[in-house]
């Protein structure tokens, strides 16, 4: 993870729209390891600035919102990496019709 989070937010490389949830993600996950501390935002109020620990080089991760969609995202985009198959919708539960009279 901390490999694929410094590949993808590596300021050479071209940013891409399709990788932006999963990088976010990664700044989460490595947040939480330590691996990376937070040091605000930059002046545009548009990307978090994070230091890795190890090389304390600064990446910018672009803000988003943590929701269910951008987790759905998530999920997706791991299963296309890992090559799994996406999750079978749940099926809905059954209500037992009701009758008119119930004893």
């Amino acid at each position: 993870a901390e490999n694929l989070f410094l590949t993808l937010a590596d300021p050479a490389v071209e940013p891409s729209a399709a990788n932006t949830p999963l990088l976010q993600f990664l700044a989460l996950m490595l947040e939480r390891k330590k691996l990376i501390k937070a040091r605000g935002l930059t002046e545009d109020g548009q990307r978090h600035r994070y230091e890795h620990m190890a090389t304390h080089r600064f990446y910018e991760v672009p803000v988003g919102d943590l929701n269910a969609e951008f987790f759905r995202k998530i999920q997706e985009h791991l299963g296309v990496l890992v090559g799994s198959k996406p999750p079978k919708p749940a099926p809905s539960p059954e209500v037992p019709a009701l009758t008119a009279r119930q004893e």
